[in-house]
């Protein structure tokens, strides 16, 4: 009786071959499973990759295309050195027509520019249409025919351009009393200290900028950064710029390469540059090739 217990008992169980078989059946179920999922959990975090990178090439795209492309005629300029490479302008913030010697008539000096001594008034027949009057600031400069050549280079800080710290208020004429009066629909410009810009514009263009902005495209550390707020210097370098006030943001990472295509000082550059940017992430990229008109262009 006992015997015949125990062989029911050995025969309910698994034998070492059922065993076996079921294991490599579970194997192969788990195999085919594994297959197919992996295939759209792949394409998911691919496509996730790809927009991320989509993102942050649209996001430099935006910052450049603003920035250069309210450049100041001819101070687009870049350098680089190894991985990285460095691409400085200087944004417009506005720009007016300026009234020179002559242009009113006896008694109207006032409110025309001198460009043989130092001047701090004059007027625009074509007045600034993008600040607020009055319009009160040091941290801004004036510029007039910037050629982006020694002695006519606004990055010099002088002869072109007012110098730093220069206090410069801008009224019309529902905001200032002069004496003579100012021609309706025209600005009169008054600056802290005389200052003499060496050769008029061609076109009595004035132009109304802040602070020059450098992008910073550095593919070791694999990242686009903007810089304003800086110490200006008249020679470009990949350096950080720096200085006590210097503002810096990083708009991307991910970047494999950088590349622009113009010939600073050039008429080439006054009108047109053409960025080249690749960013890639695990085997994703993307390459963007941007060109960007100036606004500002000649």
């Amino acid at each position: 009786m006992c015997r015949r217990s125990l062989l029911k008992l050995q025969q309910s169980g698994f034998t070492l071959v059922e065993l076996i078989v079921s294991i490599v059946i579970s194997a192969v179920i788990v195999g085919f499973m594994t297959m197919f999922l992996t295939t759209p959990v792949q394409a998911y975090l691919a496509q996730n990759r790809r927009a991320e990178l989509d993102h942050q090439a649209q996001l430099a795209e935006l910052h450049l295309k603003r920035d250069i492309g309210a450049a100041l005629p001819n101070s687009v300029r870049y350098t680089q050195s190894g991985t990285r490479l460095a691409i400085e302008v200087w944004p417009v913030v506005d720009v007016a027509h300026y009234r020179d010697s002559g242009s009113l008539g006896a008694g109207n000096e006032l409110h025309e520019l001198d460009f043989t001594t130092s001047d701090n008034q004059f007027a625009t027949y074509l007045p600034f249409t993008r600040i607020t009057y009055p319009f009160v600031s040091t941290q801004h400069h004036l510029v007039i025919n910037n050629l982006g050549q020694p002695g006519a280079n606004a990055y010099e800080l002088s002869n072109v351009i007012t110098p730093s710290g220069t206090s410069i208020r801008i009224d019309n004429t529902s905001t200032g009393s002069f004496s003579p009066a100012l021609p309706a629909n025209e600005a009169h410009l008054t600056l802290g200290s005389g200052f003499q810009f060496v050769a008029p514009s061609a076109q009595h263009r004035l132009y109304l900028v802040d602070q020059p902005v450098t992008y910073l495209c550095d593919t070791a550390a694999r990242t686009l950064t903007r810089y304003t707020r800086y110490s200006i210097n008249p020679a470009l370098s990949t350096a950080t710029p720096g200085g006590a006030g210097v503002i810096s943001s990083v708009i991307s990472n991910d970047l494999a390469a950088c590349a622009i295509s113009c010939i600073p000082g050039t008429a080439q550059c006054s009108t047109a540059v053409t960025l080249n940017m690749i960013w890639s992430r695990d085997g994703e990229s993307i390459n963007v090739m941007q060109q960007i008109a100036l606004e500002h262009a000649r």
